[in-house]
């Protein structure tokens, strides 16, 4: 598991997971790693050894918090490294340990609560760019509604909100953008809050002609990292 911090796992960490098969997000990772005064921990799952997360103990009061980003593979792909992932994950969802889920974070969660998760369109047409999202009240977001946009990237979506879930984002194009637990620190988001320039630069996605495009998703991260804190 590779340190963005020089220290030791002593010390009380957040945890991202990356589950990147083509290029590695460390556009998001250094947002996010800008964002708290904690160690990062950096792991990909599907491009090494899976051994480190297995180290991971849910009941840790080291571990602060989990961010889960999103990846080019999908639900549907029967891949040793997605099963390794899901069975380790089901163990800290309900475990109190706050987890922020993107894109394929989202959709994997949410598909181990029950809910289906498929193409979004009978083509399989990816949604790409910038999509107006609104937001429920949530502690997350200061309690109050919320509008604005929100980066996307992503060809299959959540179909169903599950018993133990609740709804906190939808659109227009997608009726499931965030998911919330009853009872536990554990959100859930379609798109990518934690996009950066280099994030969309990297997709072919037309750069905003002002930078509060990204303000709501980064707002979104924040607040998640300082509840960690």
């Amino acid at each position: 598991m590779a340190k963005q911090k020089s220290s030791s796992q002593q010390k009380p960490f957040l945890l991202v997971i990356d589950p990147a098969v083509k290029r590695p997000e460390i556009s998001s990772l250094k947002l996010i790693t800008s964002l708290t005064k904690r160690e990062v921990f950096y792991h990909l799952p599907s491009m090494s050894h899976f051994g480190p997360l297995l180290d991971v103990d849910p009941g840790s009061p080291l571990l602060k918090g989990i961010v889960i980003l999103g990846s080019a593979a999908n639900m549907n792909e029967r891949l040793p490294w997605k099963t390794n992932l899901v069975k380790w994950i089901d163990k800290f969802l309900e475990s109190g340990v706050p987890i922020l889920g993107i894109c394929f974070g989202h959709q994997m969660i949410a598909s181990i609560y029950g809910a289906k998760v498929n193409y979004a369109l009978p083509d399989k047409t990816k949604y790409s760019g910038f999509r107006k999202v609104e937001l429920l009240p949530d502690e997350l977001w200061g309690g109050k509604k919320k509008s604005g946009h929100l980066v996307v990237s992503h060809c299959q979506i959540v179909r169903s909100c599950p018993q133990d879930l609740r709804i906190t984002a939808f659109s227009s194009e997608v009726a499931v953008e965030g998911l919330r637990h009853h009872k536990h620190p554990l959100w859930t988001f379609q798109p990518h809050p934690e996009a950066t320039y280099e994030f969309i630069e990297q997709r072919n996605i037309t750069a905003p002609a002002n930078a509060k495009e990204f303000q709501l998703g980064q707002g979104i991260v924040k607040s998640f990292v300082k509840y960690c804190d």
